[in-house]
């Protein structure tokens, strides 16, 4: 896990562990997994796993903190 500061407004979607079963066009049915809508807002610290931390680095989304937080803190999964 690592500590990122949020650089740009950006939003995600996470799944919830919660299904649906829905209708498809042809007559069938197919279970879906929901999801929320996660928005990360600019100038917040997050604590994020190693694969979404390189990734949103690399997008200039966010940077590493130098240790102790600025700003509000909030969890991503």
């Amino acid at each position: 896990m690592q500590k990122l500061l949020i650089l740009q407004s950006f939003h995600r979607y996470v799944p919830t562990g919660e299904f649906r079963t829905v209708t498809k066009p042809g007559g069938g049915q197919e279970r879906v997994e929901l999801e929320r809508k996660e928005v990360l807002v600019q100038s917040t610290t997050v604590e994020v796993g190693d694969e979404l931390a390189t990734d949103w680095i690399a997008k200039g989304l966010a940077r590493t903190t130098g240790g102790a937080s600025t700003g509000d803190t909030a969890t991503a999964v």
